[in-house]
């Protein structure tokens, strides 16, 4: 069964793990364990988080896609390879 811990950036770190399509656990102050098999996804509030907008008209799908990578690789803060 596929899971994933779903952690939220906030001062008490709530967090859930999803087991298939339900919720099968949740707390507070999450710490990571090493034996943790589950996925692990960070949501970051919203007010947190920059957005970038690129408006690429008239492009087939794959041009845009390469293109987007291309946009996102100049404002990312990590390499596109991590």
């Amino acid at each position: 069964m596929n899971a994933r811990r779903v952690v939220f950036v906030d001062e008490n770190l709530p967090w859930l793990l999803i087991e298939g399509e339900a919720i099968t656990a949740r707390g507070n102050h999450f710490v990571a364990n090493e034996g943790d098999d589950a996925s692990l996804v960070l949501i970051a509030p919203a007010a947190d988080v920059a957005l970038h907008w690129a408006d690429l008209p008239d492009l087939a799908p794959a041009q845009a896609r390469g293109a987007a990578r291309l946009i996102g690789a100049e404002q990312s803060l990590l390499p596109v390879s991590d």
